[in-house]
């Protein structure tokens, strides 16, 4: 990675707002936090191209998921999201489980890896 941090990430929120063309997308081990990653889920909320999105080896934590949850119930382009190696426990998977209720479109979601510690 390339450590582009919550400062990158809004940067490429702004990219992906709309953008035409882009299918793939990996910011992995880029020191991304939560702040970032909801800058990216809200971006994602307006984007109807990326089909396979990898934030593997971040910093993110359950706030995380809950965002890029609020991104899979509008969003019905995404069909991959990895998020491998980051700081996610039970709460924030079950959020996301429960956004995969109203999305027919994602096919995997990777979440091995995380704090899954009782």
């Amino acid at each position: 990675g390339n450590l582009i941090g919550d400062e990158g990430a809004a940067a490429f929120a702004e990219a992906l707002r709309g953008h035409p063309s882009l299918i793939e997308l990996s910011l992995s081990a880029n020191g991304i936090s939560s702040q970032g990653c909801k800058m990216l889920a809200e971006a994602l909320c307006h984007n109807s191209c990326l089909k396979i999105f990898w934030l593997v080896e971040n910093q993110l934590e359950d706030e995380a998921a809950e965002s890029l949850a609020e991104m899979l119930k509008v969003n019905k382009t995404l069909e991959s999201l990895w998020l491998v190696k980051n700081r996610i426990s039970w709460q924030g998977v079950s959020c996301l489980e429960r956004a995969l209720k109203g999305n027919s479109t994602i096919r995997e979601i990777c979440v091995k890896g995380n704090s899954f510690s009782k």
